[in-house]
């Protein structure tokens, strides 16, 4: 005999099926009836985000409002997944995720979902006339970011800035410095940080 199958449905109150099995064959007939007691779902999921958009890394707090539930499963979209009833998570890459919440008491359950619009960090980039020059020796730096930059700042790292797109410097002790652009993207306004080392030589003392 193929087992069969047969979806039973109920509304808002429990509903009592008779199922009734009657097997024939050529000696006679023989009846069987079962009943199928189907319960109503009073699983209703519902959650809500603190911040549905933002720049990389976005750090996103869920609270969840369901009824009825006795567990909470969460997928982020972004191939991570909590079983916390009102989890935070972090979104550590730009897109757009889908976050689903599956709410069930083990026997009914229901889902919901939102979406999570993450922005990317600007790419930022410069280069150095040359990296390695004596005190008081003018150093010319070149922003080379693929696209424009909101507020653009440079960072020595002798205790000096400029906000010129392109600007010079001389340092005035010898040592290694880091020097950083800062900006953010237009439209956005997401911030990023590029450092790179310059190494300034001291200047020679003769002595007799």
């Amino acid at each position: 005999i193929q087992p069969i199958q047969h979806l039973f449905s109920t509304g808002t109150t429990i509903s009592v099926y008779t199922v009734t099995f009657i097997a024939i064959n050529g000696c006679g007939s023989d009846t069987m009836t079962k009943l199928i007691t189907v319960f109503p779902n009073t699983v209703d999921a519902f959650f809500t985000a603190d911040t549905l958009s933002g720049c990389v890394p976005l750090t996103v707090n869920f609270s969840n409002t369901s009824i009825g539930n006795t567990s909470s499963s969460w997928d982020f979209g972004d191939g991570t997944y909590s079983n916390q009833s009102s989890p935070t998570h972090v979104f550590t890459q730009s897109g757009f995720f889908t976050v689903q919440l599956v709410v069930s008491d083990s026997c009914a359950y229901d889902t919901t979902s939102i979406g999570i619009l993450v922005y990317p960090k600007p790419v930022i980039d410069f280069s150095i006339s040359d990296d390695s020059v004596c005190v008081n020796d003018l150093i010319s730096f070149t922003n080379t970011s693929p696209n424009p930059l909101v507020n653009p700042t440079w960072d020595f790292g002798d205790g000096t800035s400029s906000t010129a797109i392109n600007p010079t410097h001389n340092y005035t002790t010898a040592g290694t410095f880091q020097v950083s652009l800062s900006g953010a993207s237009v439209g956005y306004n997401c911030p990023n940080t590029f450092i790179k080392s310059v190494v300034i030589l001291p200047t020679p003392i003769s002595q007799i």
